[in-house]
């Protein structure tokens, strides 16, 4: 399997979206609705896992589900994500995981995205 494409927004993308380089952003807003974590995969094998995560500034995971191919998919787009809850996301750098395991190997990739410490700036 080969992961392409990945990235974070802050809202729910569409495959298009992502195709067309309008999904990917470096920066969220602390005030973002949601924080959501894609990829685009291609050659997934029946029995393949694929785990996708989203972890926080300290190191705790905001959400993590995974996943197994019930059939051999040419091409694969999926997303997690979580609805902010409170005012803002913690300011730092978020990591988003994607891990696609076939046997006894693993391919994995990340992304990133920050969330600006707004109040350093008042």
């Amino acid at each position: 399997a080969a992961i392409f494409n990945l990235g974070f927004s802050d809202k729910v993308v569409t495959e298009a979206e992502a195709r067309e380089g309008r999904a990917a952003a470096s920066t969220i807003s602390p005030g973002a609705p949601a924080l959501v974590f894609w990829a685009e995969i291609f050659g997934l094998e029946k029995n393949d896992t694929v785990t996708m995560s989203i972890t926080g500034p300290g190191g705790e995971t905001l959400v993590e589900h995974a996943e197994t191919m019930v059939k051999a998919k040419a091409r694969w787009f999926q997303y997690v994500g979580k609805k902010l809850k409170g005012e803002a996301w913690p300011a730092g750098k978020y990591v988003g995981t994607i891990e696609v395991a076939r046997g006894k190997t693993a391919t994995k990739e990340t992304a990133s995205a920050s969330i600006p410490d707004l109040s350093a700036s008042e």
